[in-house]
């Protein structure tokens, strides 16, 4: 996925996750949404995709979703 007003951020453990407009004068990135927290970096956003599966409600912004851990599929190809 390569767009630049896209970033990705593969296998990152993700410490926080904090609405940006709670927060002090630290982003730096102007009027941004989200602030995602890592162990040694923040970043700063607009949009967040947790793709996260049946942990999605570890997170207290979708505690509230109605998410069911369902049985799915996996495909292995050669």
């Amino acid at each position: 996925m390569q767009h630049s007003n896209i970033q990705l951020h593969l296998n990152t453990d993700v410490q926080e996750l904090r609405s940006a407009n709670n927060l002090d004068s630290s982003n730096t990135h102007g009027l941004k949404a989200w602030a995602v927290f890592t162990a040694d970096k923040r970043v700063d956003c607009d949009k967040v995709v947790l793709a996260c599966g049946n942990s999605s409600h570890l997170w207290p912004q979708t505690d509230q979703m109605p998410i069911k851990s369902l049985r799915g599929q996996v495909t292995l190809l050669p």
